[in-house]
């Protein structure tokens, strides 16, 4: 992959992960006292380890390259 195309990789991700924190005010607004705990630990286990795992595995890959 040339870098370029990882980098555009890596926004568009970026942007997917911020229009859901978005989709998520959206749907608690400013009341966060009041989010469902079930949901919340479902970002907690599932939407931050795979975005974790993304960029080691960029980073990863151009240590590798390097």
């Amino acid at each position: 992959m040339k870098p370029l195309d990882r980098n555009i990789s890596i926004l568009e991700h970026i942007i997917n992960y911020c229009n859901q924190i978005e989709e998520t005010i959206q749907r608690f607004g400013n009341s966060y006292g009041t989010a469902d705990p079930e949901i919340t630990w479902e970002i907690l286990v599932e939407d931050i380890p795979a975005f974790k795992e993304y960029c080691a595995a960029i980073i990863k890959e151009h240590k590798a390259a390097h």
